[in-house]
């Protein structure tokens, strides 16, 4: 904008550096023929007082029309300018990716700080509420009893996850009692669970929660751990993404290694998905609103279906393997049916120590039990199969994998025992090679 006065003196201002236009008057009040400009200077607010307009409505018209344009086009470029300029992305957490991958998923419109409030920091020196408790109550845990926030005081004096040998910021403990749901073990029907929780923020980049979860109090309780780890990290500007990993921590050899493994991690599997629900829910109803300049991020997530091409291959392979499980079940039931009724029946294996065949049946019924657990009857719809995703797909396969593997383990205990049996009792009849054939 230009004005020029009586002594031809020019004056130049930028429209986007106006601030208001606003009518005055001349000649101590009585003649209504000037305009203030109020404008941004650099260092503050000033002003130009300008009289003596022949059309001043006019003036005050196109200058405010002009001004609001001007603003209007700050904003436009401003917001242009703050899409364009993208964060940096945050890599995938390494340590993740060396245990068994439970889920990753997105949870919108939260930044790092107010995730670990709102999920993790149990109101320890925050305004949030509770959670982790609440849920846990939800679970039908009871005997609950969770620590506050222990925090280091320098980098010297931080907290050491042993098993993955990474420095935390905070320490607290988690114990309560729960319903066991596991058939793979014997044992008392209530399990005492002992946790302990590390947690780091690394600034609006990234927040891990790493769980030591003890079981105490049932059989080969001493023989493994469990690590669960959470790692928030951010996606985009607004967006977190979830990743949930689990690693069975074997602290002596057992030969049910791979049975425990798999078991915990079926048994853990749906209970974290359910908590991750929850964080999503109440992530939800604190969702932080989007400013005017802000648009919502597009949702990419991970989470998807097999597309429709693929479902008939997926159906076939998922029915097949079905059909494998459910043959060997009922090879298994019926070789210990007939076991039984031999070792009634055969006049020589009345001489034979009872604990013997305890001890053989005994193994037999246990990898029936194997067979029962991962068989699909009671885990695998049966007459809808084409809603399986890939993830599910994997993991039926893997769970048949495993099972193959501990029934060669299984196989090769059985025969020893069989044979040592045999040359103690001269039970020719009964040896290694019809097992074989049998298996």
């Amino acid at each position: 904008m230009y004005f020029i006065g009586w002594t031809d003196k020019k004056i130049v201002l930028n429209w986007s550096d106006a601030i208001s236009v606003t009518r005055k008057k001349t000649m101590a009040g009585t003649v209504d023929n000037a305009l203030q400009i109020t404008y941004d200077s650099g260092e503050g607010e000033s002003s130009y007082f300008f009289g003596s307009f022949a059309f001043r409505e006019n003036a005050f018209r196109i200058t405010t029309q002009m001004t609001e344009v001007a603003k209007s086009l700050n904003e436009i470029t401003e917001k242009k300018s703050k899409k364009s300029k993208k964060l940096p992305e945050v890599p995938p957490d390494e340590v993740v990716k060396t245990m068994e991958l439970v889920f990753s998923k997105k949870i919108k419109n939260m930044s790092i700080a107010r995730f670990y409030e709102i999920c993790w920091s149990e109101g320890n020196g925050t305004d949030a509420k509770p959670f982790y408790g609440p849920w846990l109550d939800k679970c039908g845990c009871f005997d609950i009893e969770i620590s506050e926030w222990d925090d280091s005081e320098g980098e010297s004096d931080k907290f050491t996850n042993a098993w993955c040998g990474e420095k935390y910021d905070r320490k607290r403990t988690v114990e309560f009692k729960a319903k066991r749901t596991s058939h793979l073990y014997i044992g008392p029907p209530i399990a005492g669970i002992s946790q302990t929780h590390f947690c780091r923020v690394e600034g609006d980049e990234k927040c891990v929660l790493s769980m030591a979860v003890q079981t105490n109090g049932i059989p080969y309780a001493d023989v493994f751990s469990v690590e669960a780890r959470w790692v928030a990290r951010r996606v985009g500007s607004r967006d977190l993404s979830i990743d949930c990993g689990i690693f069975v921590d074997f602290k002596k050899n057992t030969m049910l290694k791979s049975k425990i493994r798999q078991g915990t991690i079926a048994e853990s599997t749906p209970v974290y998905l359910n908590l991750f629900d929850e964080m999503k829910d109440v992530c939800a109803a604190n969702a932080e609103p989007l400013d005017e300049t802000e648009e919502e991020e597009e949702d990419d997530d991970e989470d998807r279906s097999l597309p429709e091409e693929e479902m008939p291959e997926i159906k076939s392979r998922f029915q097949i393997a079905v059909g494998q499980a459910r043959a060997i079940k009922s090879s298994l039931m019926k070789y210990c049916g007939e076991m039984k009724n031999t070792a009634a029946e055969h006049p020589a294996f009345q001489q034979i120590d009872s604990r013997q065949i305890l001890m053989a049946i005994g193994s037999l019924f246990a990898l029936l039990i194997l067979c029962w657990f991962v068989s699909p009857d009671a885990t695998v719809p049966q007459n809808d199969v084409t809603n399986v995703s890939r993830e599910e797909m994997e993991q039926f396969t893997k769970r048949l994998d495993d099972m193959n593997s501990e029934m060669k383990e299984m196989r090769i205990v059985l025969k020893q025992i069989l044979s040592l049996m045999q040359e103690s009792h001269s039970v020719s009849h009964f040896g290694s090679a019809e097992v074989d054939d049998e298996l």
